[in-house]
């Protein structure tokens, strides 16, 4: 049972290589959204580790609304110089 145990956990830890490797981002953000929900659900045992993985689920959530308006390479550079004015005006 442990052997098929540690053949799982070892697939599972290729499949998570191989996405970060793929330089998706929306995949690697739906890997990691995954992971954040299983710990939420099997491992928080705590009133803070509770809040601590909620949070975290939410800004993945966040980051993928965003990711639409910064893969577009046209709205990418628009933000970029949004954010370099707004530096700009903190100066």
């Amino acid at each position: 049972m442990r052997q098929r145990s540690n053949k799982i956990q070892n697939s599972i830890l290729s499949d998570l290589r191989n996405i970060g490797k793929s330089g998706n981002l929306e995949d690697i953000v739906v890997a990691e959204k995954v992971i954040v929900q299983f710990d939420l659900k099997e491992y928080a045992n705590s009133a803070s580790m509770k809040s601590s993985l909620s949070t975290a689920r939410e800004e993945l959530e966040a980051i993928e609304v965003g990711i639409g308006q910064v893969t577009s390479p046209r709205r990418y550079k628009e933000i970029d110089i949004w954010i370099i004015d707004k530096a700009g005006e903190r100066e």
